[in-house]
């Protein structure tokens, strides 16, 4: 699944926020950024996914309750956002711009 500006956009307007929706316009960092990056990776995984400072974890969604992800599980879903982001990077169109 490939975030749009528009769910960039969303999300980024949530986490500045917290949490609340605010129709005020927010700035879309640049495509392919560290910024946009993160952003499209909690467009895609935000739902089910939460990074706890105070316990130094993350923990997923199982449909019922929050789990400690002691798998890893996280990093390989960030490691295939960026290898998306990467293949779409390269492709000719957008190498151009």
């Amino acid at each position: 699944m490939t975030a749009q500006p528009e769910q960039l956009a969303a999300a980024l307007s949530l986490s500045r926020r917290g949490g609340k929706f605010s129709p005020e316009p927010v700035e879309v960092p640049a495509e392919f950024s560290d910024d946009a990056l993160a952003l499209r990776f909690t467009a895609e995984h935000g739902n089910d996914l939460r990074y706890t400072s105070a316990w130094g974890r993350w923990n997923r969604w199982d449909g019922h309750r929050w789990t400690e992800d002691d798998t890893l599980r996280v990093y390989d879903l960030a490691r295939g956002t960026c290898r998306d982001s990467a293949g779409e990077c390269n492709k000719k169109n957008v190498a151009q711009r």
